[in-house]
């Protein structure tokens, strides 16, 4: 079950992504267009229909959710001073953008297996405790008239349950459905929600990743011929702040005529920079997790063992 979550996930591509794909690299689009609605199976005749509207210019007949990568493009459109003929032509240079982030927003399997066979482990430990080893030890003290110790009546009475449960849920919304989530709005090039820069962890990966954004939007808008590439890019992502240096740089190339230069070598700089972002939040994730985990690991335990160090005291 998981494979198959982590295969669907890992292949980003849409339908409507495959059809605007082959749609925008052929010299003859229409035609192209028209080929494949004669060849394709029935299932892509809704995207079909979608890139055909594009090509028309009848965007407003288009549904707001599931654009994929031509939201942006129509975002940017709206934003800039030439036609949406124009930045539609640069679909093509946003799918390799994507493209070249596949690497950092790829979801890695192994983590969540481990996952998975952490919780089943700590789960049936505590169990095993729980059931079959601390009842022998409350009845032999209640012989005695005394009282077990309190982490192990903590570890009885289900204080322990709600415990791990809590913990289990953070560390999934933290260490799995967060990154999922972050991961997935790369994947389709959207800024990310800003209560991610809530967290420290992720918020220099947002940042760089919302650079890397800003810069591609302003190579789209440059090959779509706006004169003024940055400004309409800024205003597309008004969200999205750069420093003064890098804006200056950006603005005096563009001015000069060496923009694209310019960009090629920021991305390439953000993307590496991304990656080495990303590996250092996985890595201080995996020792959050390893540690909450030896916790719950220890406390069935030392509930367990507890009792066995009293037992001369409770005999004598």
């Amino acid at each position: 079950m998981l494979e198959i979550f982590f295969n669907y996930f890992n292949h980003n591509e849409t339908q409507l992504d495959e059809v605007s794909r082959t749609v925008m690299a052929a010299e003859d689009k229409p035609a192209t267009l028209e080929k494949l609605q004669s060849n394709l199976a029935p299932r892509y005749q809704k995207s079909l229909s979608m890139v055909s509207m594009i090509l028309a210019g009848n965007i407003n007949k288009l549904p707001s959710k599931g654009l994929g990568l031509w939201h942006g493009l129509f975002h940017l459109a709206k934003c800039g001073n030439i036609s949406l003929n124009q930045y539609v032509l640069q679909y093509n240079r946003l799918e390799q953008s994507r493209l070249d982030l596949s690497e950092i927003y790829k979801l890695n399997p192994v983590a969540y297996w481990y996952f998975a066979m952490m919780v089943i482990v700590s789960v049936g430990s505590s169990l095993i405790s729980r059931i079959k080893v601390l009842p022998v030890f409350e009845d032999f003290f209640g012989d005695f008239g005394a009282e077990l110790p309190a982490v192990t009546q903590w570890m009885l009475h289900g204080h322990y349950f709600w415990f791990s449960t809590v913990a289990f849920l953070i560390i999934l919304l933290l260490a799995f459905l967060l990154p999922i989530h972050l991961r997935k709005n790369m994947s389709q090039l959207k800024p990310i929600p800003s209560y991610f820069k809530l967290i420290p962890l992720y918020y220099p990966v947002v940042r760089s990743y919302h650079q890397y954004l800003l810069l591609m939007y302003m190579h789209c808008g440059h090959f779509a011929g706006e004169g003024k590439a940055l400004q309409v890019a800024q205003k597309a992502l008004p969200k999205i702040k750069i420093n003064q240096n890098t804006q200056a740089f950006l603005a005096i190339a563009e001015e000069m005529g060496a923009i694209d230069n310019e960009i090629l070598f920021r991305k390439q700089a953000v993307i590496r920079q991304l990656l080495q972002q990303t590996k250092a939040a996985e890595g201080t994730m995996a020792i959050f997790v390893l540690l909450i985990f030896i916790a719950l690991s220890v406390i069935p335990v030392y509930a367990m063992y507890l009792p066995i160090f009293q037992l001369g005291d409770i005999a004598s």
